[in-house]
């Protein structure tokens, strides 16, 4: 799915910058974690979540963040 908007948001302490918002084919808002490209030029997130716990607590901080900043309706 195509990248809606990028935006920044703080969540757990830590700021999050170029988060990418997309809406999945089922219709709901999915973020889409910043990457980079390692020293080998292997493509990577530079930070994701260690589980879907993580994912799911990240995701929820993130997208009430969004939602303050008129990200998502």
């Amino acid at each position: 799915e195509p990248i809606l908007d990028e935006f920044e948001a703080v969540a757990a302490g830590v700021q999050f910058h170029d988060v990418g918002m997309r809406r999945t084919k089922a219709g709901k808002f999915a973020l889409s974690w910043p990457r980079t490209r390692s020293a080998k030029g292997r493509d990577r997130c530079a930070v994701h979540p260690k589980d879907d716990a993580s994912r799911a607590a990240l995701e929820a901080q993130i997208l009430a963040e969004a939602k303050r900043q008129g990200v998502v309706p």
